[in-house]
């Protein structure tokens, strides 16, 4: 019945499977075969990649509807409808585009597979947590789902958890980089703290996000302190520097968070320094 046919894939089962499941496995691969390309005998692929990849999380439930079934006439699987509707149960055959072949995987692996997927594909904690709790759902309803296959989901899980908190401080630290004044700082700071209320993120990553902030804060503030002063010592008309004065006094009060009170009177001292210059 074979038919010249290649195996591909089928040396991971041994480790897992009985002798029996193993043979099991590999008579339906090839009745697969026949029955999807009838008239194709020989020179063909059977490809149990899909299956073998899971079997390690999924060995016990396959041992146990291998053992279910009995093969005592392969031919009546491959000409008749039952027993291979069991078969159809459990087990999803595709065949190749690229030539004559088919392959196995186990029927609720196309919606594992779209399961770990969605997880990576999440971009937001809030996303994530959404995908995973309505996924865990769906898959409590399969049948082949094993404890091992769900620890396995939850471990992914936890890694895009993770993948997207870097992401997130990435972010934020290229988003303080790009800051260039105190009202820019405190539109960031409201936009963060909405974000922040829906992100699971651990205390030293919220710690890390206010050592980023203490430091862009610091920045800010010593460039704020610099620009003042070159204007300051720029300006050599009293009524332009009293002016100018009025409306730097008006920005250190709405700034205070940031400034401080030292700063305040680090600047008031450099306008005292420039008023009493000669040449005003």
């Amino acid at each position: 019945m074979g038919g010249a046919l290649r195996i591909y894939d089928f040396q991971n089962f041994p480790p897992f499977l009985s002798i029996q499941a193993c043979l099991k496995l590999l008579a339906l691969g090839l009745i697969a075969y026949h029955r999807h390309l009838a008239g194709v005998p020989r020179n063909g692929l059977v490809s149990f990649r899909p299956l073998s990849r899971i079997v390690r999380h999924r060995h016990e439930i396959l041992e146990e509807v291998l053992h279910d079934l009995a093969l005592h006439d392969p031919f009546s699987w491959i000409f008749g409808q039952e027993p291979w509707g069991t078969v159809q149960s459990f087990l999803m055959v595709e065949t190749s585009p690229f030539g004559p072949g088919v392959r196995l995987r186990l029927r609720e692996s196309l919606q594992i597979e779209a399961v770990l997927h969605a997880i990576s594909a999440a971009e937001t904690h809030e996303d994530l947590r959404q995908v995973y709790r309505e996924q865990i759902k769906k898959l409590h309803l399969l049948p082949f789902v094993t404890p091992e296959l769900m620890e396995h989901i939850k471990v992914v899980y936890h890694r895009r958890m993770e993948e997207i908190s870097r992401e997130l401080l990435h972010g934020i630290q290229n988003a303080l980089t790009r800051l260039r004044s105190f009202d820019e700082l405190d539109l960031f700071r409201t936009r963060l703290s909405e974000s922040l209320s829906r992100a699971v993120l651990s205390e030293e990553d919220h710690s890390l996000i206010e050592d980023l902030l203490d430091h862009h804060r610091s920045r800010l503030r010593d460039e704020f302190l610099t620009n003042v002063a070159e204007k300051v010592y720029a300006l050599k008309d009293r009524e332009a520097l009293m002016a100018y004065w009025n409306s730097v006094k008006t920005q250190l009060f709405r700034f205070r968070h940031y400034v401080g009170k030292e700063y305040e009177a680090m600047i008031a001292s450099y306008v005292d320094t420039q008023l009493q210059g000669s040449s005003l």
